[in-house]
């Protein structure tokens, strides 16, 4: 399970991604041992709030969000967890989404669904 990103405070961006094993979860033992880990990727540009994720093929896909106090982003990022690298994935098509936060995706088949969000 990871946590990426996110705010505290007075809207304080956060870029810190955090992972824990949840491989010998079990009913008995209800999330004993369990630690945090923090995640040290390459790259500064998770500082968001608002964004959604969503993991396809092994890797996680973080999508849009606010970037600061004022900006929205509709920028797709990949994270690799087997290596921790952030690449921004390149979209080229002119009818690409407009920045949001605040909304929902999921990932059916092999196409990513954004639905709703907000642009203040």
């Amino acid at each position: 399970m990871f946590i990426i990103g996110g705010c505290y405070g007075n809207y304080l961006l956060l870029g810190d991604i955090y992972k824990v094993n949840l491989t010998n979860l079990t009913e008995k033992n209800q999330y004993n041992g369990f630690k945090w880990e923090i995640v040290a990727t390459n790259s500064k540009a998770l500082e968001r709030w608002g964004h959604s994720c969503d993991v396809f093929k092994g890797k996680v896909y973080i999508c849009g969000g606010r970037i600061s106090l004022t900006n929205d982003s509709n920028e797709l990022l990949e994270l690799d967890p087997s290596t921790n690298i952030l690449r921004e994935v390149s979209v080229s098509n002119s009818n690409s989404p407009k920045p949001r936060r605040r909304h929902a995706s999921a990932i059916i088949g092999h196409s990513l669904l954004i639905f709703g969000g907000y642009d203040g």
